[in-house]
């Protein structure tokens, strides 16, 4: 196999533990989050010295503002989601933050026009076929001490 696919599966196994292990720390949400963001950012920018790529680094100072505005909705995004795993079941945070593309898709095409096509409705059902067999029938829990 190649490393590629290797990289992908273990990026899938460690992305994999983030709820379980986000919920068993004690830390708040901002602080996981800066945490994790901070190892993140060291490793990165470890890896593009070590493969002597400085000027993309550098490169990001033309596109400074959108690179802003996407790390603020980034940081906003995740600080919501691993709030939302400290306080209630890690299956109602997955299925809320993973329902995301649902909404893409609807806003899409109601609000903007978009035209569906029938490639984009066969990955949604299977998106929300998959998020159904990952979280039914156990895990999913509608009552007020969960929400």
């Amino acid at each position: 196999m190649r490393l590629g696919y290797w990289k992908i599966i273990t990026a899938t196994i460690l992305f994999s533990f983030n709820p379980v292990l986000f919920k068993t720390i004690s830390l708040g949400a901002i602080e996981i989050l800066w945490t994790v963001s901070l190892i993140a950012f060291l490793v990165l920018v470890t890896a593009n010295v070590a493969q002597r790529r400085t000027k993309e680094l550098l490169a990001l100072r033309r596109s400074a503002g959108t690179v802003a505005v996407l790390a603020i909705v980034f940081t906003l995004n995740n600080v919501l989601f691993i709030s939302a795993i400290k306080v209630t079941t890690i299956a109602n945070a997955v299925l809320t933050h993973y329902l995301a593309p649902v909404f893409v898709f609807l806003f899409g095409t109601l609000l903007i026009k978009e035209k569906t096509n029938r490639r984009s409705v066969s990955a949604l059902a299977l998106s929300l076929s998959g998020l159904a067999v990952i979280l039914w029938p156990n895990e999913m829990s509608f009552t007020n001490q969960h929400f």
